[in-house]
């Protein structure tokens, strides 16, 4: 191959260099197919397509595996004791609860939900997002009315940097799937004060 042939070369797979560099994967991956279209011999754009290819197949399983990631964050918590690597992990485990409902109602929620009352038993709340993740999997257990309880409390309020009306609002969705209609009047007529 000629000087004149690698310039050409390099030229054309430049796209897909550039493409990797920026971390785009998947632009990389197309401009591999546009050099593949109009030079279907190229060698090198080959092999760059399929480690893309590839590389795309474990980013993207590794992304969604959420007992892997459950794994890492209990380990992390375990070496700097630090409350967002524990929620991390518990978050990890409802979303396996919502990839599996089935296993979700039986062992996921409940086991996330004693996770996150021992930890706020000897923690307490250090952030909203904690308590927005607890009320998620009080949800989950289809235990509304404890979950309206949890965002309702003084504490909650306190930490949640949601605005007090939209607060209102979710403690009312909470409390209609609980099925305490009387209740939502109440709020109701609580929320219009706030206001």
């Amino acid at each position: 191959m000629s000087k004149a042939d690698q310039l050409i070369m390099e030229r054309r797979l430049r796209p897909i260099y550039d493409a990797i560099d920026a971390g785009n994967a998947k632009k990389a991956v197309q401009e591999a197919d546009k050099v593949l279209k109009k030079h279907p011999v190229t060698v090198c754009a080959k092999v760059g397509k399929l480690f893309l290819t590839v590389l795309l197949d474990e980013m993207k399983s590794s992304v969604r595996s959420f007992k892997n990631q459950q794994l890492v964050a209990m380990r992390l918590f375990k070496e700097f004791n630090n409350s967002p690597y524990f929620f991390w992990g518990v978050m990890s485990i409802v979303m396996q609860a919502r990839e599996n409902p089935e296993m979700g109602a039986k062992m996921f929620y409940p086991l996330a939900a004693r996770m996150v009352e021992n930890h706020v038993t000897k923690y307490g709340y250090k952030a909203g997002a904690e308590i927005e993740l607890h009320a998620m999997v009080l949800e989950g257990m289809n235990k509304f009315a404890e979950a309206e309880e949890l965002l309702g409390a003084e504490e909650s309020r306190s930490l949640l940097s949601t605005p007090p009306s939209f607060l209102m609002a979710r403690r009312i969705a909470l409390l209609l799937s609980a099925g305490k209609h009387e209740t939502v009047i109440d709020r109701t007529v609580e929320g219009l004060k706030i206001e």
